[in-house]
């Protein structure tokens, strides 16, 4: 099972392998629900004090 995540251009894919079954199971839930972004844009896309 993969879950994707956008972020403004991004996007992130999560993918948890393992033995047969494993995409269901409660390992690979935890994992994927743990993902989280944080902090603002991507680097590329955040303000700097010269573009202001």
């Amino acid at each position: 099972m993969i879950t994707m995540v956008a972020n403004g251009d991004r996007i992130y894919m999560l993918i948890s392998a393992g033995p047969k079954k494993h995409a269901t199971s409660v390992d690979a839930l935890r994992f994927r629900d743990s993902f989280r972004l944080l902090g603002g844009p991507p680097p590329e896309l955040a303000k700097t004090p010269d573009s202001e």
